[in-house]
């Protein structure tokens, strides 16, 4: 997958970057986001799933699950606090970027083209080109 060898290129030194991993978003609540990056260090999940507050971006890429994507799991991401959400519209070809989480949804929330770029909050200094998050 682009996704995961692109953030472990650009932040293996910085996040731990779980492809498909689960994370723990509640006491009932276990989500599986396509891409997330986590705060280091890697041994802090050997023996614990991942929480919200360990995760600084989740990335969803919606092939044919973007409805599901932003009706489903977005509000789940946003009551449980997950500061920033990337959904890759594949169909759409374009990058929809969610921040600022409040209990009832997203207040900042932006679509990126495909000439545009975006940047993890927690990582300002990478800038990804939409395109290449499509390619």
């Amino acid at each position: 997958m682009f996704l995961n060898e692109f953030f472990v290129k650009h932040l293996a030194d910085r996040a731990l970057v779980s492809p498909q991993g689960p994370l723990r978003l509640g006491r009932n609540t276990q989500l599986q986001p396509d891409l997330a990056l986590l705060r280091q260090p890697r041994d802090a999940y050997r023996k614990t799933v991942p929480a919200s507050a360990d995760v600084l971006l989740v990335i969803e890429v919606a092939d044919t699950s973007l409805e599901r994507d932003r009706a489903i799991k977005l509000p789940c991401y946003a009551t449980l606090d997950i500061r920033e959400v990337w959904i890759v519209d594949v169909e759409g070809q374009a990058v929809e970027v969610y921040r600022a989480p409040t209990p009832s949804g997203y207040r900042d929330a932006q679509r990126v083209a495909l000439d545009g770029h975006v940047s993890p909050a927690a990582f300002a200094d990478l800038r990804v080109s939409v395109a290449e998050l499509l390619g």
